[in-house]
């Protein structure tokens, strides 16, 4: 007959680590819900940047098409009325300032649009690496 006896006993040996294991754990965690919420902080600020580059890309369109025209028409009629004697100089100034307001208008609206965008390229991560040109062999 043969008879086999075994004995476990556990070795606390194994055990030492368990704090850092745990906060290695807890670390881990932290560490994932912070990328989460700031992958949900992004998320928005690119949605927030893309409407507003949206808006303004229809008011530079609207100031360019619509806006910008209309003044400059006006100021023409103006000059053709001041030299005429139909307005005085006063009238043509005021209008030449409305002309001046809506160039000023338009470049601040494209200003702040060329802004917009880069910011929205830069949170978006877009262009991640610039293109380098192909190398130029010559024969």
């Amino acid at each position: 007959r043969v008879t086999t006896l075994s004995i476990s006993v556990p070795l606390p040996l194994f055990r030492n680590n368990e704090g850092a294991i745990g906060r290695a754990a807890g670390e881990a965690e932290r560490s994932r819900v912070e990328r989460e919420s700031l992958a949900r902080a992004l998320d928005g600020t690119v949605r927030s940047l893309w409407r507003q580059q949206q808006d303004l890309v229809q008011r530079v369109e609207r100031l360019r098409q619509t806006m910008l025209p209309a003044v400059v028409e006006n100021q023409q009629l103006s000059l053709k009325a001041l030299q005429a004697g139909e307005i005085g100089l006063g009238q043509y100034l005021l209008v030449r300032r409305q002309v001046l307001d809506a160039q000023r208008d338009l470049l601040d609206a494209t200003a702040e649009l060329l802004q917009t965008r880069t910011e929205l390229e830069a949170a978006a991560g877009w262009p991640e690496v610039l293109p380098t040109p192909p190398a130029r062999s010559t024969p």
